[in-house]
């Protein structure tokens, strides 16, 4: 009887336990990607995973991933752009696969993950989803360009930081967006950055991976005299064209795209 009711105890202990991994109940561990720490509202979708990207001893940026489409609803990063060498190496989430081993904290290369195949690619997107996509190639939301170090850039470069996107957007209104960044944000002391997708209604590889619809972002920064500045972009995913918009219109035009009433990308403190 003794030793039951200390199982009993046990067990009640380690629900109490905070999450430490990467995929966890809360962005808590990550809220630093977050402006004043808290995520968009009432942008979550049906069966959802919240990640902290975690490699090499640190959190890099959050995610919101949705399992239903093998996709990230929307990535979260502050942006802080520097140098440094980049592992391409294609990595995925141990814990989408393997949720009950909390010792795989960090992403790892797909190649060397010793995940069973077919647990891994129910989990999530792998390499060979992408290798016959026509047309739409691996686009990251949180984009190695805007990232300070080489342990961050290799960080995006995961699985759960990917959607198809359009090639021709990829390397064209989309990369021009990303390369204006530090003009647009010139006058900022700190910058937050949202980057997501509106998931669509056709899919690559054979029915397991959503092409969104619609790409978009969302910045809101602290300028050095302490106001605040936001804008947002939004484009569709299947033509090379960007549509700047203020953040009030970009949440409109979300709320319609999602069916959705409320999204509020900054919790309404980005005005």
């Amino acid at each position: 009887m003794a030793m039951l009711l200390l199982w009993i105890l046990s067990l009640a202990a380690s629900f109490l336990l905070p999450a430490t991994g990467e995929v966890v109940s809360s962005f808590q561990h990550c809220s630093q990607f977050f402006f004043n720490g808290n995520p968009p509202s009432n942008l979550v979708p049906l069966n959802p995973a919240r990640i902290c990207q975690y490699y090499m001893g640190s959190y890099r940026f959050a995610t919101m991933y949705d399992k239903d489409g093998h996709i990230p609803l929307f990535s979260a990063y502050k942006y802080y752009p520097g140098p440094g060498a980049t592992q391409m190496d294609w990595k995925i989430e141990p814990q989408l696969a393997q949720p009950w081993d909390h010792e795989r904290r960090s992403m790892e290369p797909e190649g060397t993950c010793r995940i069973d195949p077919l647990l891994l690619a129910k989990s999530q997107a792998v390499w060979s989803d992408y290798v016959n996509a026509i047309q739409y190639n691996k686009g990251q939301l949180a984009p190695v360009s805007h990232q300070p170090d080489e342990n961050f850039k290799s960080a995006t470069y995961t699985f759960t930081n990917i959607v198809p996107q359009y090639q021709e957007l990829i390397n064209g209104k989309w990369a021009e967006f990303l390369s204006t960044m530090r003009q647009n944000t010139a006058e900022c002391s700190e910058t937050y950055v949202i980057v997501g997708v509106v998931p669509g209604d056709e899919f690559i590889s054979g029915g397991r991976v959503n092409k969104p619809s619609h790409m978009w972002a969302a910045v809101c920064c602290l300028t050095k005299n302490d106001k605040k500045k936001s804008f947002g972009v939004i484009a569709e995913n299947n033509q090379d064209k960007v549509e700047w918009a203020i953040l009030k219109d970009l949440e409109s035009k979300l709320n319609h795209k999602y069916g959705k009433k409320g999204i509020d990308l900054f919790n309404g403190d980005c005005y």
